[in-house]
Parts: C-alpha cells; structure tokens; sequence
C-alpha cells in the first residue's frame, strides 16, 4: 500500500444538479483530477498516457456514496494505490467535506501495449517510482 497523496477540490456549478447536489458521475471527476495531479506530480505527465509504447486503460470502477456534496464545498481527495500485478493498479480514493467522509471509490486500470492493444507489463521505471 502506497502513502496516501492528499488533492484538494471544490465543488463547483458544473458538477450539481438544479438543488445544488453533486451528480454521481462528478466523482468520477473528483477521482480522475486527484489522479492526474499525482501522476503530473510523480511523473511530470498524465498517467494514462506515460510513455509512447503504453498508455493506461480503466477496467473496473467503483464508488459508495456516503453523504451528498453540494455547490461551494471544500473538499479532500485522499489517493491510495495498490499493485494488483506486473500488469494492473487499483487507485483507491476517499472524499471528505471537513472530515465527513462522502464517498470511497476506486478505479482499476492496466497497461495496455499502444500497437497491438494488449495488456502488458507496467515498465520498470513506472514501478520503481511507484514503490
């Protein structure tokens, strides 16, 4: 288990419906911009695409929703990581409004080989910076 990467965000009008209450696909978002700033952060790229040989493809998502989010909310994102395989990574997340935990998800994504689309080996210098 990795150390966990701490992303702030705030709830902002695109992301709610007419009352003003987060749309459960905007999560998604939440996770994907907290994964983003970390891979920008550890790698200085997005991590879907790291190399010119691989990029990352999601595979399985999941979210539970605890409490509802609303316009102007100050959130925190934390990011955990675990390797499942030479192949694959789950990035777990929790959202907190103060210290309310909102909602837990992950998303489970594989190296995927750019020219023959097929799962392949995350590279050694990914994983080193990943351990």
């Amino acid at each position: 288990m990795s150390k966990v990467f701490v992303y702030k965000e705030k709830v902002r009008m695109y992301d709610v419906d007419s009352q003003s209450v987060v749309h459960f696909s905007d999560y998604y978002r939440f996770f994907t911009d907290c994964l983003e700033e970390f891979s920008m952060k550890l790698f200085g790229r997005v991590f879907s695409d790291l190399s010119n040989e691989i990029f990352f493809v999601t595979v399985s998502s999941q979210a539970e929703y605890r409490h509802p989010l609303h316009l102007g909310d100050l959130l925190r994102i934390e990011m955990k990581y675990d390797l499942l395989s030479r192949k694959s990574i789950r990035f777990n997340f929790k959202i907190y409004r103060e210290n309310e935990e909102a909602c837990e998800g992950s998303l489970v994504q594989v190296a995927v080989d750019k020219k023959t689309w097929k799962s392949t080996e995350i590279p050694a210098w990914v994983m080193k910076k990943l351990r």
